[in-house]
C-alpha cells in the first residue's frame, strides 16, 4: 500500500521529504476506511449519479482534500472526490470537481487547436513573467491530446503537454487529462493525471467513467431554458485561458455589425479623401504659378 503512496505522489507538482513518509502512511490508512468501492452508484450533489464499476474507488470529502493537501496539492470548495483504482499497481488518480457558474454554450466552432495552443503558451508565459526568482515556472511542449468536443453528450477533452522549469533542469510533468460534462447549471470537471507512457492506457479508461455519468432529470444541458443563468465564460477559454488582446479586438469588430463597420470604414476614409484632396490642390496651384499649363486655344 505505501508503494502506491509513493507512485502517487510522484504524479504531482509538490515534492515532500523523507521524514514525512511515515504520516502519509496513517493518513492513507485513513483515507481507505472512508473510501467507496465499485460497483457503488455515486451522488455527485444533485446534479448528477455516476456508476463507478468493479475495479475502482472513490474517495469522498473531507478525506479526498486531506490527502490532496498533504502530497503538495491544493484543496478547494469545488472538489466532491478522488477516483482511483483499487489495484496496488496502479499510478493514477481522477480529481472531480463541480463548478455551479451557469450554463456553457457548446459550441465547438472556436477550438481550433493550433491556435489555442498559441493562446495557452502566450498565457502560461505571462504567468511565469509575473513570478518571482525561484519560482516554478511551467512550459507548454504541445498537445497531448488536442481538444475535442463530443456535441452528442457535451463532453470536452483536452490535454497539454507540461514541463516544469526550476533553474536550469526541466522536467517533465504527469499527464493531466481534463474532461468536462456540461450541464443546465454548470460543468462536472474530471482531471485524469498519469504517467505519460501509459497515456494511451488510461484515455479509455477515462471515456469509460465518463460514459456511466448521468445528469439528474432538470439537470441536463438539454434541460436548460433561455431564462437560465449563463456563464461568463466559454470552451476555449476553459481550455487555452483568456483570450490575447489582438483576440478581443477581432471579436469585438466581429461582432459589431454591418453599419457600424460600414461607418467605422467611413470615418476612416474621409481623412484620406481629404488629404488626398489638399495634395491635389497643392499640386494645382504649384503649376499655375509656374506657367506650366497648356496654352489657350487660339
Amino acid at each position: 500500500m505505501f508503494a502506491r503512496v509513493i507512485a502517487l505522489m510522484l504524479l504531482t507538482v509538490g515534492a515532500l521529504s523523507a521524514a514525512e513518509f511515515p504520516s502519509l502512511d496513517n493518513l492513507w490508512q485513513q483515507t481507505q476506511e472512508a473510501a467507496l468501492h465499485g460497483p457503488v452508484i455515486l451522488k455527485l450533489e444533485d446534479q448528477a449519479t455516476l456508476r463507478l464499476p468493479s475495479g475502482y474507488e472513490y474517495i469522498p470529502q473531507p478525506e479526498a482534500t486531506r490527502w490532496l493537501q498533504a502530497i503538495g496539492q491544493q484543496g478547494d470548495s469545488r472538489l466532491l472526490g478522488l477516483i482511483l483504482s483499487d489495484k496496488q499497481e496502479q499510478d493514477w488518480m481522477i480529481r472531480v470537481r463541480l463548478y455551479r457558474d451557469g450554463y456553457i454554450s457548446g459550441d465547438d466552432a472556436k477550438l481550433n487547436a493550433d491556435g489555442l495552443l498559441i493562446r495557452l503558451q502566450h498565457n502560461t508565459q505571462q504567468r511565469n513573467a509575473k513570478l518571482g526568482e525561484g519560482d516554478t515556472r511551467l512550459e507548454i511542449a504541445g498537445w497531448l491530446t488536442p481538444p475535442r468536443y463530443n456535441t452528442e453528450r457535451h463532453q470536452l477533452i483536452w490535454a497539454a503537454d507540461m514541463f516544469q522549469q526550476r533553474e536550469e533542469d526541466k522536467v517533465a510533468l504527469a499527464a493531466h487529462v481534463s474532461a468536462l460534462l456540461l450541464g443546465r447549471e454548470g460543468r462536472l470537471h474530471f482531471r485524469l493525471i498519469t504517467d505519460h507512457n501509459r497515456l494511451d492506457e488510461r484515455l479509455p479508461l477515462l471515456q469509460e467513467l465518463l460514459n456511466q455519468l448521468q445528469f439528474n432529470e432538470g439537470k441536463r444541458y438539454e434541460d436548460a431554458s433561455p431564462t437560465d443563468p449563463r456563464s461568463n465564460t466559454d470552451l476555449a477559454t476553459l481550455v487555452a485561458g483568456p483570450a490575447q488582446p489582438q483576440g478581443d479586438i477581432i471579436k469585438q469588430i466581429s461582432q459589431l455589425g454591418v453599419w457600424r463597420l460600414l461607418l467605422l470604414l467611413l470615418l476612416a476614409v474621409i481623412p484620406i479623401a481629404l488629404l488626398t484632396h489638399r495634395r491635389s490642390r497643392f499640386r494645382l496651384s504649384g503649376s499655375l504659378s509656374s506657367g506650366n499649363l497648356p496654352p489657350d486655344p487660339l
